[in-house]
């Protein structure tokens, strides 16, 4: 998979999930939290994908990805919080769940061998 596609497939899962989740959730406009997946994801995805192939040089690929995808989190909490109305408890949960959306649809393409 190229690093377009990924983006591109990143961007697509954590917008929907954020705005789902924050829907439900009811304390924030869906279209901020995805405003705020959009930015967070621009910002950390480059980075993070550079990062896996460096960490891979030290850890199995599925440690390094869990390291990064744990970095990216907490960076992306950052821009939720910085960008709605979400406490940071809230802003972590929703980075956490948008985030753990989008590395298990690139772990299932992995294991389907769509790379």
């Amino acid at each position: 998979m190229t690093p377009l596609i990924a983006l591109l497939l990143s961007l697509s899962v954590e917008t929907l999930i954020a705005a789902t989740v924050v829907a439900i959730d009811g304390r924030c406009r869906p279209s901020a939290a995805a405003a705020a997946a959009v930015v967070g994801t621009l910002l950390t995805h480059r980075l993070a994908w550079e990062e896996v192939f460096v960490a891979t040089d030290h850890l199995d690929w599925v440690s390094a990805v869990l390291l990064v995808e744990a970095e990216v989190v907490i960076a992306e909490a950052v821009v939720y919080r910085a960008m709605t109305v979400l406490s940071t408890a809230r802003s972590l949960l929703v980075s956490l769940l948008a985030n753990a959306g989008s590395t298990a649809l690139g772990f299932g393409l992995w294991l389907a061998g769509i790379e």
